[in-house]
């Protein structure tokens, strides 16, 4: 380790929006299996619902939290001090297994864009994940800087194509885009299961850049405004390219990211090749730019918990010219490939079931250091007391718990056990930890 230390940046709010919007949404890739699986009128729905019961209080709290404890490992450290070390192990070693699969995600989605076209098969496709892994894993080593400027070229990339398609959509407007409401042969409620599960995906990271929080000059100022910024974005570009695609082109029980109508054939419907080619970089650079920035996210996270003595001290090393957590960098990388031989939605049923986890963690520090520790400096607060605080927070609650069961006995089963390593760990690791 040599003494090294992390490197910290000066970076405006515009651009840390862009690296939230990354982190969070990255364009609207993946909407197609919600559409087809639970009917358009119930996905664009959720679309809209969920920022305001899930990803706006998430990103309240969350921005509340950033400014108070400002410090590199955002929710691991939140947790630590509203919960203590026990809880704190479970958020970090959640949100671990849970980022490394979630990272794995966007390189399959990716290769899955891009296997619609070039038809390889199953060793190809991971060989190519492979590669985007190890091309990303140097880019993150390199700097925490590079992977800010990159987001920022990457959202240009991402949301010119998404608002040419929601133009030409709208253009061709030829029917309603939220009939029917619910698939065919399914309850409403039964319409929900993957479509609630990729709608929470949708919002959910708000917390991701408070990871990074030591690297940043004044976190605790420009953190909080990227965060508040960046959901109004969000929710644009989810919800206008699906229903302008849906009213014009629609289709929608045929939707699907690689075998079925994706948003690049829908882009190649209304606006021929070029269009096409456009929602292809973007789909490939949107899956990409959040497996870059979700990297650097859960590397911090395995650092402090490394520092603390809470995973092997490996995680713990610094590069000493770059100033980054290589180590925990390559670790993960490693992981992703091994991930990757999996479909899109097999990881992501189990990676929300996790961070699911995490986030209910956060949002009870956020009420328990309100009620423990009232006189925290907050340079942003929530404009609530604590009983209005408990209810912004009682609603995701609610909705995360409906997540957790949408998806069948079997996913709840086997997410269950995934949860339980968590304890098991803590009890195997504690005597190494520094108390």
């Amino acid at each position: 380790m040599g003494g090294a230390e992390l490197r910290t940046s000066r970076f405006s709010v515009r651009t840390l929006a862009c690296v939230v919007f990354i982190l969070v949404s990255s364009g609207p890739y993946g909407v197609e299996e919600m559409v087809s699986s639970s009917g358009p009128g119930i996905a664009l729905i959720l679309i809209l619902l969920i920022p305001v019961v899930w990803g706006w209080p998430l990103g309240l709290v969350c921005a509340e939290l950033a400014s108070a404890i400002p410090v590199e490992g955002g929710a691991y450290a939140w947790i630590d001090r509203g919960l203590g070390r026990f809880w704190a192990f479970q958020s970090g070693w959640w949100s671990t297994l849970s980022l490394t699969i979630d990272t794995t995600v966007y390189v399959v989605l990716a290769v899955a864009y891009a296997n619609s076209w070039l038809g390889q098969p199953p060793f190809v496709r991971w060989l190519m994940a492979v590669g985007v892994i190890a091309l990303f894993a140097v880019l993150n080593v390199r700097s925490l800087s590079s992977m800010a400027r990159a987001s920022v070229a990457f959202s240009v990339v991402i949301l010119l194509p998404c608002v040419v398609l929601a133009a030409l959509g709208v253009a061709g407007w030829e029917r309603n885009p939220f009939v029917p409401l619910a698939a065919p042969g399914q309850s409403t409620i039964g319409s929900l299961g993957l479509g609630l599960t990729i709608a929470i995906w949708f919002y959910s990271g708000f917390e991701s850049l408070s990871a990074m929080a030591g690297e940043i000059e004044s976190p605790q100022r420009v953190i909080p405004r990227a965060l508040l910024i960046s959901l109004p974005l969000v929710v644009a570009v989810y919800f206008l390219p699906t229903a302008a695609g849906l009213a014009s082109v629609g289709r929608w029980s045929e939707w699907g990211s690689e075998s079925g109508l994706s948003l690049v054939q829908v882009a190649a419907e209304l606006g021929g090749p070029v269009l096409a080619t456009m929602m292809m970089a973007g789909a490939l650079v949107s899956s990409l730019a959040r497996y870059n920035s979700n990297h650097a996210s859960s590397a911090r996270t395995t650092l402090v918990m490394g520092q603390a003595g809470l995973l092997p001290r490996v995680f713990a090393r610094i590069h000493p010219r770059f100033g980054t957590p290589h180590a925990a960098i390559i670790i993960a990388a490693a992981a992703h490939a091994l991930l990757a031989i999996h479909s899109f939605e097999t990881l992501l049923v189990i990676d929300v079931f996790l961070f699911v986890l995490n986030y209910l963690l956060v949002f009870i520090t956020c009420v328990i250091l309100r009620v423990r520790e009232p006189d925290l400096p907050r340079p942003f607060r929530i404009p609530v007391g604590t009983a209005g605080l408990i209810a912004v927070a009682a609603v995701p609650v609610v909705v995360g718990l409906l997540a957790l069961v949408a998806n069948g006995r079997e996913t709840l089963i086997f997410g269950s056990l995934l949860a339980a390593t968590g304890p098991l760990a803590y009890v195997l690791v504690r005597p190494l930890g520094r108390r």
